[in-house]
């Protein structure tokens, strides 16, 4: 592949990459780390069968942090506490100060939820395509949807009650 294209795909693609790694990690080292390494996958196994490169490098980031974690397990028992660059992070990534309740209620949702929604919302991918991803069906998907969009409304009434 040309360096070209290299530069572009990583150019249109990083930001994304990295929120979407972020969420499922919580940790901006980490978060980068496994954005380069499936960037580097993602091009090395990249076929002419792969018509859409998004989706297919948000597979291969959801794959490598998943082979992470078993890796993980493995060797030493996960942190109870995963470091909090929560705010760093999301500060950087999230630029609209209108936004930073929503985004703060997303990062409190289980993991599950939150993906489904960063999935969804952020990386603009169809209920269809988040399933095959996390290997639920579409009508899976949707429920989640609409539970976490659920709790996403109580949790912002609750700040907003909480406030007056």
């Amino acid at each position: 592949m040309e360096p070209d294209i290299l530069d572009q795909l990583f150019k249109k693609y990083y930001n994304e990459a990295m929120l979407y790694a972020f969420t499922l990690c919580r940790n901006k080292d980490l978060a980068e780390d496994l954005v380069a390494e499936s960037f580097y996958k993602a091009l090395s196994k990249l076929t002419k069968e792969i018509t859409h490169f998004k989706f297919w490098l948000l597979r291969v980031i959801k794959t490598t942090y998943l082979d992470y974690l078993r890796k993980s397990r493995r060797n030493v028992a996960l942190q109870d506490n995963i470091i909090d660059e929560t705010e760093d992070i999301a500060s950087k990534l999230i630029r609209k100060e209108q936004y930073a309740e929503l985004y703060k209620a997303i990062d409190k949702l289980d993991d599950y939820y939150r993906e489904i929604i960063t999935l969804h919302y952020f990386q603009d991918l169809r209920f269809k395509e988040i399933g095959e991803i996390l290997d639920k069906t579409e009508a899976q998907i949707k429920s989640a949807a609409y539970e976490a969009r659920q709790k996403l409304k109580r949790m912002l009434e609750e700040d907003k009650d909480g406030r007056k």
